[in-house]
């Protein structure tokens, strides 16, 4: 069984209709915002938990209507929880392990969104979804990936708040936390031949104020955004 399966109404409660402090003060709007349009676009999101984010999206592009949806997680439970909370007419919901072939026929799909999902997962489990998602993917298509950025995650760890690649979060839940280097990321998604963009995401002073541990470390970046580009020979 899944890890998420067995937490996932705990998850739901913490996480809520935002996914959290810092996806709400900060990070959704900042993916959010590398969104142009949806209009027509078959859009897949990896790993979307409780499935708030797809909700989001709509909302920012009401009157454009994707092509197609697909709203995907290893977890049932957490699938469950999205059609009850945030359910989507038209989508589908698909259970998805990003260690094994995605069930999705090639250049299939415009826009792939994965938030706080490749922090959890081996290099192995990244190098196949990132493979996996370029199959996928159309001529001109793009990835939207966030993690939780490298140096912040090397600072939980020598404050004990990461131990044994468990992090600890709200109330005491345990979530996958693995350490990976920058240059990992990069040699990853270069050898898989995406033009990759990378920017660092800071706090900010709501957050601080919400999350005052914060404030130790307000000089790291939280979490890394990775937009990719493929483009492949007709």
């Amino acid at each position: 069984m899944p890890y998420y399966d067995r937490i996932a109404k705990q998850w739901h409660s913490i996480t809520g209709y935002s996914g959290g402090s810092f996806k709400r003060l900060i990070l959704n709007d900042k993916i959010l915002s590398k969104t142009a349009r949806i209009e027509d676009k078959a859009i897949l999101e990896i790993g979307s938990g409780n499935g708030y984010f797809m909700k989001l999206l709509l909302k920012k592009f009401s009157g454009q209507i994707p092509s197609k949806i697909i709203i995907s997680d290893v977890s049932k439970s957490q699938l469950e929880l999205a059609k009850k909370h945030f359910y989507i007419p038209d989508a589908e919901y698909l259970i998805l392990d990003v260690y094994k072939k995605f069930p999705i026929s090639d250049n299939n799909i415009d826009l792939i969104l994965s938030t706080m999902v490749y922090n959890e997962v081996t290099d192995k489990g990244l190098i196949n979804a990132i493979n996996e998602s370029k199959r996928i993917l159309k001529h001109g298509g793009r990835m939207i990936t966030a993690v939780l950025h490298p140096d912040f995650i090397d600072k939980q760890v020598k404050q004990g708040v990461i131990k044994s690649g468990k992090m600890i979060a709200n109330k005491g839940i345990r979530v996958p936390v693995l350490k990976r280097s920058m240059d990992k990321y990069r040699e990853i998604f270069e050898k898989a031949n995406l033009k990759s963009v990378f920017e660092d995401v800071y706090g900010n002073t709501e957050l601080y104020n919400e999350k005052p541990v914060l404030r130790k470390i307000k000089n790291i970046p939280i979490a890394l955004i990775i937009e990719s580009n493929y483009q492949f020979k007709i």
